[in-house]
């Protein structure tokens, strides 16, 4: 069973040391005294989302994502957390997202537990969402589907889009039946509309390739089309 709070120190070192005499065991303290200190200051505490954390575990039931908080700087953010390992794996830096459970996280993972689709979920629409992978490797996700659609929309001279292109947001199927990531590859179903109005809406089935390269993933638009 998982920890109510995960507690991962960044860096451990230890020393050793044979003296003989009173003056190298002074000697040897104030060589450890900067490092305790420096313990200290890299010190992050991980926590569980207080909801739907179920949601968010892989399906190999390794990965998870937590909210950690620098002990010195209280400073919070996100991250892919291995369970088994009891360390983090990736900061969630690619989307925007409240750390400390406010608002709802969701995640699609792939089958083999790689690679994980993260949504920070808003009342009208994903307020971000980016793909990561367990090494670390991550691209934002919603502002690429935001600006593909539009530019196709441009492109075509949707005229009602157009007039409406101020006010419309992104939002995608977030099931398994219409979100779908195989190895290389991206499928979703995302709706472009205008929020609690029935002045614009249309959904379109859009396909990516990805691939990983270093710390980043390249993602290249496959296809697009009105549903």
């Amino acid at each position: 069973m998982l920890k109510t709070v995960l507690k991962v120190s960044l860096s451990f070192l230890f020393f050793a040391a044979l003296v003989i005499n009173s003056n190298a065991k002074v000697e040897a303290r104030r060589t450890q005294s900067p490092v305790v200190r420096q313990n200290r200051r890299a010190i992050t505490k991980y926590y569980l989302y207080d909801f739907h954390r179920e949601y968010l575990i892989s399906p190999n039931s390794r990965y998870t994502v937590v909210w950690g908080q620098n002990s010195k700087s209280n400073r919070t953010r996100n991250y892919l957390y291995d369970i088994r390992g009891d360390k983090p794996v990736a900061s969630l830096y690619a989307c925007n997202g409240s750390p400390q459970g406010y608002g709802n996280i969701t995640t699609n993972w792939r089958a083999d537990s790689q690679v994980a689709l993260i949504t920070y979920n808003g009342r009208w629409a994903p307020r971000d969402a980016c793909l990561v992978t367990v090494n670390g490797a991550q691209v934002n996700i919603y502002n690429r589907l935001q600006n593909d659609i539009v530019d196709y929309l441009i492109n075509s001279c949707d005229i009602k889009f157009l007039r409406h292109q101020d006010r419309v947001v992104i939002d995608f199927y977030k099931n398994q039946y219409l979100l779908k990531i195989t190895n290389y590859q991206l499928t979703l179903l995302a709706t472009l509309y205008v929020p609690n109005s029935r002045t614009y809406n249309q959904s379109f089935l859009m396909t990516y390739n990805y691939q990983m390269i270093g710390n980043e993933i390249d993602l290249q638009l496959v296809s697009i089309r009105k549903t």
